[in-house]
């Protein structure tokens, strides 16, 4: 019973703790016009958005053949089911969440390892002594960088999934590309663009909350680099599904 009463008390002052942090990141927002910070902010736009695209764009044809597959085989050669499928499954769903656990596995371990490994080595603490507020310096270029590359590694998923299903289907049937691309654009609705971008950046700027706090939160001891990043990693994954659920209860119910 202490046990579960300590991991609820603990789970409620990391959520405190993060958002936090977040308040404290929208007051810093203004620190991207410095020179030093925008460096920072290249960098990781560099490793989370722009290194794994040739990954996404693999996955996304990948996953586009394997859902218009199983969907074919289930409806024939209806273009309109099929489009739809393909809408629900990459724009509203898959697509979000796929890339979701890409950044968590990938730039949430980096981030939070990283600022934790300099909480040990007092780089933090040097930052502070200068003047640096580490929430500028090395929170804010972060947090935006994986925000902003969620939503366009996202974009380019749904492109190449939808693009990539389209195409093969078009090559086992007697559907042509153009009227499968025809019907996704009639199947297609504001709400789905609307769905799809929300997800993208609330699970970028959580993500890339979560993953700094725990990198900021990290004590002294070297094994508490790979404890928080662990913690960052599980928080982030629930996070994910919880906030992903309530997208969907909120447009669909």
């Amino acid at each position: 019973m202490k046990m579960i009463q300590r991991i609820i008390i603990n789970e409620v002052r990391d959520i405190e703790g993060v958002i936090q942090l977040f308040g404290a990141f929208i007051k810093e927002l203004p620190a991207l016009k410095f020179c030093s910070v925008r460096k920072i902010f290249y960098k990781q736009l560099y490793y989370s958005g722009v290194e794994p695209i040739g990954l996404v764009i693999f996955t996304g044809i990948f996953i586009g053949i394997l859902i218009i597959t199983q969907a074919g085989n289930i409806l024939g050669s209806n273009s309109v089911l099929v489009s739809k499928i393909l809408i629900w499954t990459i724009v509203r769903e898959l697509g979000p969440l796929l890339i979701a656990t890409l950044v968590v596995s990938r730039s949430c371990t980096t981030i939070t390892s990283e600022i934790a490994s300099m909480k040990i080595t007092r780089e933090l603490d040097s930052l502070i002594t200068m003047g640096i507020d580490p929430v500028r310096y090395l929170v804010v270029p972060r947090i935006i960088a994986v925000s902003l590359s969620m939503v366009v590694l996202t974009f380019y998923f749904q492109i190449t999934a939808i693009a990539g299903g389209i195409a093969f289907s078009s090559i086992l049937t007697d559907v042509t590309f153009y009227q499968h691309f025809n019907e996704i654009f009639r199947a297609l609705s504001f709400s789905d663009f609307v769905i799809s971008f929300s997800k993208s950046l609330m699970f970028g700027l959580m993500i890339s909350t979560i993953s700094c706090y725990h990198g900021i939160k990290t004590r002294s001891s070297i094994t508490e680099v790979s404890k928080e990043t662990k913690t960052a990693v599980m928080q982030n994954v629930y996070s994910v599904v919880f906030i992903n659920s309530a997208v969907a209860a909120i447009f669909f119910l």
